[in-house]
């Protein structure tokens, strides 16, 4: 009898542990996290070969905030976000110079649901090869230096940095800039968030027809510019 008793408890133990196993909670937001890190690995198409700024998305599907950093800031630098994505700029290492290797790296986070102090944690990262500039440096001041871009070379190439555009005209989709040299026409990007009669900076891919990148917009510097004289228009594609 003492025999059966003490097996009998010793069954019930086990029972209770694992029992106890099996009432263990996992927590929701756990795999809505691994959803969101699952989306960005189609993110970048091809990461073998970067030669253009893009954007990348700070908020991703179910609330999951992702902030992004770059372990080479010189060559890929990632900006503020704004509207839930941020701009990364592209800065191609010189005419016959090597390929540059960046690791990009997105943390993601999402809030528990079962705890609401505690914050989890996802970190998802890429290499990039970012290629070398096909094409010797030139001297890109203002609008005036891209107007006259002429080597087809340059199409979709070659990255400029342009200060004190203003915006003159905007539609649904584009932008009209002058800079008491030019005009060009900027669509894509950041574009949305530019306003009529203030100034930025901005970044892109240009050449002797088109201008190819994504706007990296600083902040504005003045209010309004007066008396354009327009010459030449140029486009701004995204």
């Amino acid at each position: 009898m003492k025999k059966l008793f003490l097996l009998l408890a010793s069954s019930a133990l086990v029972f209770g542990l694992v029992a106890c196993e099996d009432t263990e909670t996992v927590d929701p937001a756990q795999e809505t996290l691994q959803s969101a890190y699952d989306t960005l690995n189609g993110l970048i198409s091809d990461p073998s070969n970067i030669t253009g700024n893009f954007t990348v998305p700070t908020l991703l599907v179910g609330g999951v905030e992702a902030a992004w950093s770059s372990n080479n800031p010189g060559v890929v630098t990632v900006g503020q976000p704004a509207n839930n994505l941020a701009v990364v700029t592209v800065n191609r290492p010189a005419f016959g110079e090597p390929d540059a290797k960046v690791t990009l790296t997105a943390t993601l986070t999402i809030t528990s649901e079962l705890d609401a102090t505690k914050e989890l944690e996802l970190v998802w990262n890429i290499e990039l090869t970012v290629k070398a500039s096909e094409v010797e440096e030139v001297n890109i001041e203002d609008i005036a230096d891209v107007l006259a871009l002429k080597d087809v070379a340059y199409d979709g190439t070659y990255q400029v940095s342009l200060e004190n555009l203003t915006i003159i005209g905007k539609g649904s989709d584009s932008a009209f800039a002058y800079d008491g040299s030019g005009i060009i026409q900027m669509y894509g990007g950041d574009v949305s968030g530019l306003e009529v009669g203030k100034v930025y900076d901005v970044s892109g891919t240009t050449n002797g027809i088109l201008v190819f990148g994504k706007l990296h917009l600083g902040q504005p510097l003045k209010t309004q510019l007066q008396h354009l004289k327009c010459r030449q228009k140029k486009s701004l594609l995204i």
